[in-house]
Protein backbone atom coordinates (compact mmCIF):
# COMPACT_ATOMS: atom_id res chain seq x y z
CA UNK A 1 0.00 0.00 0.00
CA UNK A 2 2.63 2.41 0.88
CA UNK A 3 4.16 1.51 -2.60
CA UNK A 4 1.33 2.64 -4.27
CA UNK A 5 1.04 5.65 -2.13
CA UNK A 6 4.42 6.68 -2.67
CA UNK A 7 4.46 5.72 -7.45
CA UNK A 8 1.10 8.29 -6.87
CA UNK A 9 2.79 10.72 -4.94
CA UNK A 10 5.11 10.49 -7.80
CA UNK A 11 2.88 10.55 -10.35
CA UNK A 12 0.76 13.52 -8.90
CA UNK A 13 4.04 15.66 -8.27
CA UNK A 14 4.77 15.13 -11.93
CA UNK A 15 1.75 16.48 -12.90
CA UNK A 16 1.31 18.83 -10.64
CA UNK A 17 4.78 20.02 -12.39
CA UNK A 18 3.60 19.60 -15.75
CA UNK A 19 0.29 22.02 -15.03
CA UNK A 20 2.88 24.85 -13.77
CA UNK A 21 5.20 24.24 -16.67
CA UNK A 22 1.74 24.76 -19.25
CA UNK A 23 0.40 27.36 -16.94
CA UNK A 24 4.00 29.26 -17.14
CA UNK A 25 4.31 28.82 -20.79
CA UNK A 26 0.49 30.10 -20.78
CA UNK A 27 1.27 32.75 -18.96
CA UNK A 28 4.40 33.70 -21.07
CA UNK A 29 2.55 33.58 -24.13
CA UNK A 30 0.01 35.52 -22.57
CA UNK A 31 2.13 38.41 -21.35
CA UNK A 32 3.78 37.88 -25.21
CA UNK A 33 0.51 38.80 -27.19
CA UNK A 34 -0.32 41.41 -24.36
CA UNK A 35 2.90 42.87 -25.68
CA UNK A 36 2.04 42.86 -29.23
CA UNK A 37 -1.21 43.80 -29.10
CA UNK A 38 0.27 46.82 -27.56
CA UNK A 39 3.01 47.30 -29.63
CA UNK A 40 0.55 47.35 -32.30
CA UNK A 41 -1.99 49.88 -30.65
CA UNK A 42 0.87 52.22 -30.03
CA UNK A 43 2.14 51.85 -33.47
CA UNK A 44 -1.40 52.12 -34.86
CA UNK A 45 -2.12 55.46 -32.50
CA UNK A 46 1.26 57.22 -34.51
CA UNK A 47 0.31 56.28 -37.87
CA UNK A 48 -3.42 58.19 -37.25
CA UNK A 49 -1.66 60.73 -35.55
CA UNK A 50 0.58 60.84 -38.64
CA UNK A 51 -2.12 60.80 -40.84
CA UNK A 52 -4.04 63.42 -38.86
CA UNK A 53 -0.73 66.12 -38.66
CA UNK A 54 -0.85 65.45 -42.40
CA UNK A 55 -4.85 66.53 -43.19
CA UNK A 56 -4.18 69.43 -41.06
CA UNK A 57 -1.23 70.59 -42.84
CA UNK A 58 -2.73 69.67 -45.94
CA UNK A 59 -5.91 71.38 -45.02
CA UNK A 60 -3.42 74.91 -43.82
CA UNK A 61 -2.27 74.59 -46.97
CA UNK A 62 -5.18 74.72 -48.84
CA UNK A 63 -6.79 76.97 -47.05
CA UNK A 64 -3.68 79.37 -47.77
CA UNK A 65 -4.05 78.99 -51.27
CA UNK A 66 -7.81 79.79 -51.49
CA UNK A 67 -7.23 82.72 -49.25
CA UNK A 68 -4.11 83.82 -51.69
CA UNK A 69 -6.88 82.88 -55.00
CA UNK A 70 -9.20 84.73 -53.47
CA UNK A 71 -7.35 87.96 -52.96
CA UNK A 72 -5.92 87.48 -56.30
CA UNK A 73 -9.68 87.51 -57.69
CA UNK A 74 -10.30 90.95 -55.82
CA UNK A 75 -7.42 92.33 -57.08
CA UNK A 76 -8.57 91.05 -60.55
CA UNK A 77 -11.95 92.81 -59.90
CA UNK A 78 -10.30 96.36 -58.57
CA UNK A 79 -8.05 96.25 -61.52
CA UNK A 80 -10.88 95.14 -63.99
CA UNK A 81 -12.67 98.19 -62.50
CA UNK A 82 -10.34 100.47 -62.69
CA UNK A 83 -9.97 99.50 -66.42
CA UNK A 84 -13.11 100.05 -67.54
CA UNK A 85 -13.47 103.78 -65.93
CA UNK A 86 -10.27 104.58 -67.75
CA UNK A 87 -11.75 103.29 -70.83
CA UNK A 88 -15.09 105.06 -69.96
CA UNK A 89 -13.29 108.26 -69.65
CA UNK A 90 -11.29 107.76 -72.69
CA UNK A 91 -14.41 106.82 -74.55
CA UNK A 92 -15.72 110.15 -73.33
CA UNK A 93 -12.70 112.34 -74.62
CA UNK A 94 -12.99 110.58 -78.10
CA UNK A 95 -16.72 111.82 -78.36
CA UNK A 96 -15.87 115.22 -76.96
CA UNK A 97 -13.08 115.40 -79.52
CA UNK A 98 -15.37 114.10 -82.31
CA UNK A 99 -17.96 117.15 -81.14
CA UNK A 100 -15.20 119.97 -80.90
CA UNK A 101 -13.82 119.09 -84.77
Amino acid sequence: LERDVSKEKKRFAAQLEEFRRLKDDFESERDDFAQRLQNNAEKHAVVLATQELEHETASATLRTKIDELESALKATESAKVELMDRIEGLEWEVLKTKKRE
